[in-house]
Order: structure tokens, then sequence, then C-alpha cells
């Protein structure tokens, strides 16, 4: 399955368009449970390809009436009712490698840049959707738009949730985003 983002209808489409061997090649970790041992398994066998079809769609379905926030675009974290954009200042001299940081002159757990670097990667895990950055037009004043190579914008007010908080991940289908392994985790497509 591409890593494009589908709506419902089209997800119900393919996944009926698939023969059992197809199913089991495209969602195999759900399958783990479900092996016939004997030949008089093979009627429960097949029902139970049916239960975990719906299975699939329901969290499919899930996902795309998640509400839309910005760690889904862009590495953040939330402080109090607000985002913070993280940014990406590489990794400190000491990698926490080290008991010391010659950088900071600390001990490495003690390091800011070290905490700042492992936060900033810990964030950019949980980002759903690739290739989004922050752009930041001259005259707005009222918060912080995305835009990916594709030229989908999405703008977030000034406490950085959604102009529109009723907005879900399937209102971003007509924009066909990527998503990241970890989307592709979290809708259940992997």
């Amino acid at each position: 399955m591409k890593k494009e983002l589908i709506s419902i209808v089209d997800f119900v489409k393919f996944i009926n368009s698939l023969t059992t061997t197809e199913l089991i090649k495209e969602f195999p970790n759900h399958f783990t449970e479900y092996r016939p041992s004997l030949h008089k398994d093979m009627v429960r066998y097949l029902l139970s390809i049916d239960a975990i079809k719906w299975k699939i769609t329901k969290e499919f379905m899930q996902f795309l009436n998640t509400p839309l926030n910005l760690s889904m675009f862009v590495p953040c974290v939330k402080v109090g009712d607000k985002w913070e954009v993280l940014e990406d200042k590489g990794e400190c001299s000491c990698a926490g490698n080290t008991d010391y940081c010659h950088g900071c002159n600390s001990l490495h757990y003690h390091c800011d840049a070290f905490k700042e670097s492992e936060q900033y990667q810990k964030a950019k895990e949980n980002v759903i959707f690739e290739g989004f950055e922050v752009y930041t037009p001259k005259n707005n004043s009222h918060g912080l738009s995305l835009i990916n190579d594709g030229g989908i914008i999405i703008n977030f007010s000034l406490n950085f949730t959604p102009k529109h908080p009723t907005r879900t991940i399937q209102d971003l289908i007509k924009y066909k985003p990527t998503l990241t392994e970890q989307g592709m985790i979290k809708s259940g497509l992997k």
C-alpha cells in the first residue's frame, strides 16, 4: 500500500478488492495469531479474515477522524495549552556518550543541548506527515502556517491549534499528503 493518505471509502474498496493472500501480505501484523493448523479450521480462519478486515477498517476510520494538531506535521511539544515548535540544533558534542560534556562544561545528563536534542528526536518520531515545515508570511500576525513541497498550507492560530478546530486528518485527503513510517503505524496500515 502506498503511503499516500486516502479516504475511508477508497480504503474499504481497496481492502475488499484484496484476495486472502494479498490481504495477508499487505497487513502481516494483523495475521500473526490467525494461522489455521488443520483443514477443519479453514472455515473459522476465513471468518477471522473478515473480522480482521473490519478491525483494520475501523482502525483506519478512527485515524481519519483524529483532530489535527501541530505535532502531526512538525516536531513540537505541548506546554500548557500551547504548542512549542522545536528546532533541530544538532547533537551536543557529548552526544550522551561521555560522563562530562566539554561543550557546556557539565555532566552530560545536565547538558541542555543534549536534552534539547533528545526532546527534538522524540518529537520528530511522532510526526505522521512527511515534508511539512513552518512558514510564517511577513503579514501573518495571527499564528503560523505549515507548508510542504506540494504547496499544502495549513494555518494554525497563535496557540497553535488549527484555525478550524473540527478539522480532522480526513480533511487533508484532498491534498494527498504522504504518511511517515509512524503515520503508517498509527493509521493501522502497517
